[in-house]
């Protein structure tokens, strides 16, 4: 049960941070310019 709950929810945690930061940075940049 842990293991495909784990492999099932690993990929939206991994969009999670490499999402987060990104939309983090786009932000950024709207206020920048």
């Amino acid at each position: 049960m842990e293991f495909t709950t784990r492999s099932e929810t690993m990929p939206y945690i991994l969009a999670w941070l490499l999402g987060v930061p990104a939309f983090v940075l786009v932000l950024i940049w709207l206020f920048a310019h």
